[in-house]
């Protein structure tokens, strides 16, 4: 269950894997909600209901998700606080430094992209569905400016930073497992080092 300083535990590895999977579903969302329109054009008026319709549910899945990330992602700097820290003695000093620079990166817009979101939206006056189970309630009006703000900052924290972050862990985990062939990459799959 826990982290050791040779490997990751249950919990990590479970939460890691959890939040990559949500993470590739918001970004996958954004995908779909820049393609379709909430009015698109045209004279169907059945396929302009299906769009904005599909809208409404694309947003408020990627909302509920946001939530998700958000609680998983407090949950897992919290326990990843606690435990030791899996070690990459073997590994430069300044690759060391800047995996924990990126691991701090990307902790810190876990954080910060659904509070960015979540405020955005409840600035307005709106909740925050999550998944048609029940709503966040509008606990904070803001006012149309501060909104706008924090939409800038969650478009721009999200695409940009996430996107070099994870670029970057993601090419650190490959460059570890098939360049110095260790087992930096798969103790984040297995747990404990075959020994």
């Amino acid at each position: 269950m826990k982290d050791s300083t040779t490997h990751y535990g249950l919990v990590s590895r479970l939460l890691h894997w959890l939040l990559a999977l949500l993470i590739i579903a918001q970004f996958s969302l954004v995908l779909v909600f820049t393609w379709i329109a909430p009015e698109p054009g045209g004279g169907h008026h059945h396929h302009e209901h299906q769009g904005a319709s599909l809208h409404e549910t694309v947003m408020m899945l990627h909302k509920s998700i946001g939530v998700l990330i958000l609680l998983f992602g407090l949950v897992l700097i919290v326990w990843r606080l606690t435990q030791p820290k899996p070690s990459l003695q073997a590994t430069p000093a300044w690759q060391r430094l800047l995996a924990r620079f990126v691991h701090l990166v990307i902790y810190v817009v876990v954080i910060a992209q659904p509070v960015f979101g979540i405020l955005m939206v409840t600035s307005t006056g709106h909740s925050i569905p999550f998944f048609g189970l029940f709503s966040i309630p509008a606990f904070i009006t803001l006012g149309g400016q501060a909104g706008a703000t924090l939409g800038l900052l969650h478009a721009f924290t999200g695409w940009w930073i996430i996107l070099i972050a994870l670029g970057v862990h993601i090419a650190g985990s490959l460059y570890h497992h098939f360049v110095r062939k260790d087992d930096v990459l798969t103790r984040m799959w297995r747990g404990r080092p075959d020994t």
